[in-house]
C-alpha cells in the first residue's frame, strides 16, 4: 500500500503526512539532521553542496551518478541514495534559501521498511482484487459546489498538503523524501486519464486515483475516506488548486476554462493467446518502447538517462517487470495508458501510432507478461517448469481454497497444510448417505 520513501517519512514525522497522526517519531533511525550545510555552485555552475565532515561523509564528490535533491520549503533535504554526487534541483523555485539541512537513513531503517515490505509482499498481490480499491468509474461528473470546496479544504489539509503542499504545487514538507515529485495540481496537468493525451482528466478519473492510488508511489490509496471527503477533495483541488497564477491579474482556472474531452471508449479485452502475445512482442520492438524501457522492459533503455518532466525533474521510464502498474494492475488499465499517454511526461499516446485497437491491446498483453512467473522482491524468475506454468494458466484450473491451492511438482506437503499452519479449520467432507437398494437388487 505505501512505497519506501512513504515509510521513511513516517518513521521521521507521521504528522508530515497526517497531523492527527498518534505514531511517535523514530529519529534515532537516522543519520542527521546535520546543518546548516551551504549550497555552493560546483565547476560546472552547478549548485551543489559545501565538502566537509558530513557532505564527505554522505556523498562523493568524485562520481559521475549525481543525486538531485530537492529542499522542502523549511530547507530539509533527505539523502535517498548515499555515495552519490550531489545537485540541488529547484526548476520552480521550490526552494530559494542559502543553507540546508542533510537527512539520511540509517542501514537500521532500510532494514525495517524492507521487512514491512515483506510482509506485504508475504500477502500476494491481494491489492489487485481488494475490491474497495477497484474504481472504473470514469463519465462521473459532480456539480460544482462551493458547501463541497470548502469542506475539501479541510480535508487536503489533513490528508493532502504534507505531500502536495499548502498551494498544491507538489512542495510539501515530505516532498523531499520522494524520487518522484508529488503532483503539482497548479499546472492543471494530470497523468491518469480515460481521455485523449493533453485533455483534463473527468471526475472519474480523479475518484480512480484517490481510490486506487499510484501503485509503487508514495501516493497510497484512499478508499478508506468517508465518500463524502473524496468527492469533497475532488472539487477542492478542480476548483481551487488547479489554477495558473503566474499572471497575478488573469489567473487560469483550467477547470472553469477548460472541459474534459470525450474519453477514450475501452472495450471488452480480447482473450490472449501466444499469437496475440507474439504480436505484442514485435510491435514492442516497432513502436520502440525499448528506447526508453529497455529490452526486457527495466525502464533502463538508451534514451532513460537525461528525460525530463514538464516541470523540469528528472524521471525514470517505469521498471515494468515488477508487476506494479501506476495506474492499475489490469490489461484494461495498460491499454489505458497506451491509449491516453501520461501528460507531463515523456509517455505519449499511441492511439495515431496504433489506430488498431487489436495492436494496443497485443502489446498491453505483452507489457503485462513481462512480469509474469517473477518473483515480486527481487524481479528474478520463478523456478517453475514449462508443465507448471501450463497448468496455472490454464483455465480449468482453479483454487478456490487453501487445500486446493497450486502444489509444484515433487513438493510432499499436503495441501492442507498452509491451512493448519494459519489457524483455518478446514470442515470434514460429509459423504452422502446411500439409499438401501429396493427389493430384488439394485434398479
Amino acid at each position: 500500500k505505501y512505497a519506501d520513501e512513504w515509510h521513511f517519512v513516517h518513521h521521521w514525522d507521521a504528522r508530515m503526512l497526517t497531523p492527527d497522526s498518534i505514531m511517535p517519531r523514530y529519529p534515532w533511525l537516522f543519520d542527521g539532521p546535520s546543518g546548516p550545510i551551504a549550497i555552493v555552485p560546483d565547476k560546472q555552475g552547478r549548485p551543489s553542496l559545501e565538502q566537509n565532515e558530513v557532505t564527505t561523509k554522505l556523498f562523493d564528490f568524485a562520481s559521475s551518478e549525481l543525486i538531485e535533491l530537492t529542499p522542502n520549503p523549511d530547507g530539509l533535504v533527505f539523502v535517498r541514495e548515499p555515495g552519490k554526487y550531489p545537485v540541488i534541483v529547484t526548476p520552480k523555485q521550490e526552494f530559494t534559501g542559502k543553507q540546508v539541512t542533510l537527512l539520511a537513513p540509517t542501514e537500521e531503517l532500510r532494514g525495517l521498511v524492507a521487512y514491512i515490505q515483506k510482509l506485504g509482499m508475504n500477502r500476494g498481490k491481494w491489492r489487485d482484487q481488494f475490491e474497495p480499491q477497484l474504481v472504473s468509474a470514469s463519465n462521473v461528473e459532480l456539480p460544482r459546489s462551493q458547501e463541497y470546496i470548502d469542506y475539501g479544504k479541510n480535508v487536503f489539509e489533513r490528508r493532502c498538503m504534507g505531500c502536495h503542499g499548502a498551494r498544491g504545487d507538489g512542495n510539501g514538507e515530505a516532498a523531499t523524501f520522494f524520487a518522484v515529485r508529488p503532483r503539482n495540481f497548479t499546472s492543471g496537468t494530470f497523468k491518469f486519464r480515460s481521455t485523449p493525451s493533453g485533455s483534463l482528466p473527468t471526475d472519474g478519473d480523479l475518484l480512480r486515483t484517490i481510490v486506487d492510488g499510484v501503485r509503487g508511489t508514495p501516493m497510497p490509496t484512499w478508499h478508506e475516506l468517508a465518500e463524502k471527503d473524496r468527492l469533497a477533495v475532488m472539487q477542492y483541488v478542480k476548483y481551487a488548486l488547479a489554477i495558473d497564477n503566474s499572471d497575478p491579474k488573469q489567473p487560469y482556472a483550467f477547470f472553469t476554462e477548460e472541459q474534459p474531452a470525450a474519453t477514450i471508449a475501452i472495450g471488452k479485452p480480447p482473450e490472449p493467446t501466444p499469437a496475440l502475445l507474439a504480436k505484442g512482442r514485435q510491435l514492442w520492438t516497432d513502436v520502440k518502447c525499448s528506447q526508453c524501457h529497455g529490452d526486457s522492459g527495466k525502464g533502463d533503455g538508451p534514451s532513460a538517462v537525461g528525460l525530463k518532466d514538464d516541470w523540469g525533474f528528472t524521471i525514470r521510464p517505469a521498471n515494468l517487470t515488477t508487476g506494479l502498474f501506476k495506474s492499475g494492475p489490469s490489461v484494461k488499465d495498460i491499454f489505458r495508458t497506451i491509449s491516453t499517454g501520461l501528460n507531463g511526461t515523456p509517455m505519449p499516446s499511441f492511439v495515431s501510432t496504433l489506430p488498431n485497437e487489436e495492436d494496443r491491446w497485443a502489446l498491453a498483453y505483452f507489457i503485462l507478461s513481462l512480469s509474469a512467473f517473477k518473483d515480486p522482491l527481487t524481479g528474478d524468475p520463478l523456478p517453475f517448469t514449462e508443465q507448471e506454468r501450463q497448468e496455472i494458466d490454464a483455465p480449468t484450473v482453479k483454487a478456490e481454497t487453501s487445500d486446493t491451492a497450486f502444489r509444484r511438482h515433487g513438493e510432499a506437503t499436503p495441501r492442507h497444510v498452509w491451512a493448519e499452519y494459519h489457524g483455518i479449520q478446514e470442515l470434514p467432507v460429509i459423504e452422502k448417505a446411500q439409499a438401501p437398494s429396493p427389493p430384488g437388487g439394485p434398479s
